[in-house]
């Protein structure tokens, strides 16, 4: 899952609260030990988080993005996934774009960085989308904590 951190009010935050220095050189947030590993030009290039137990997660940096319309309109469609014997579907809607599913589904998708959203306002739901070599979104992927990654083809294709 996407993990955002900021340097706000001479803080380092992260969507769950403050990052704690410590002398070590790494982070914490409650149970939390956060360690970056820093470029040459001194900003951060990936970050691994300590639970405290053997799991560990590792994050590499990307670019924030914001995209433009056609980038958005290439996500647009229906999106159906045999294996999951489910479909939803991607509009575009003034400018941003939203999952939708039966009729009383709709949530905004949350730019993260290139060709990747969270779905909704402070979920863990992941979609992304893989592209040909021609540019074209081919497959969309969705992802959750407890489901990494759920192929998604445009709908009446194979």
């Amino acid at each position: 899952m996407p993990m955002r951190t900021v340097f706000q009010n001479g803080v380092l935050r992260w969507e769950r609260g403050v990052l704690r220095p410590l002398r070590d050189g790494t982070f914490q947030s409650g149970p939390l030990r956060f360690s970056f590993k820093l470029g040459m030009d001194g900003k951060p290039i990936s970050a691994e988080i300590n639970t405290g137990g053997d799991a560990n997660s590792r994050f590499t940096a990307q670019a924030a993005w914001s995209p433009t319309p056609a980038e958005l309109q290439s996500f647009a469609g229906t999106w159906h996934s045999d294996e999951a014997d489910a479909s939803f579907t991607i509009v575009i809607d003034g400018g941003q774009a939203f999952f939708a599913q039966r009729p009383a589904t709709r949530q905004l998708l949350h730019p993260q960085y290139k060709d990747h959203f969270t779905v909704g306002q402070g979920s863990d739901q992941v979609i992304w989308g893989t592209r040909n070599p021609g540019g074209r979104i081919t497959k969309l992927h969705v992802g959750t904590p407890r489901m990494r990654d759920m192929p998604f083809d445009p709908a009446g294709m194979k």
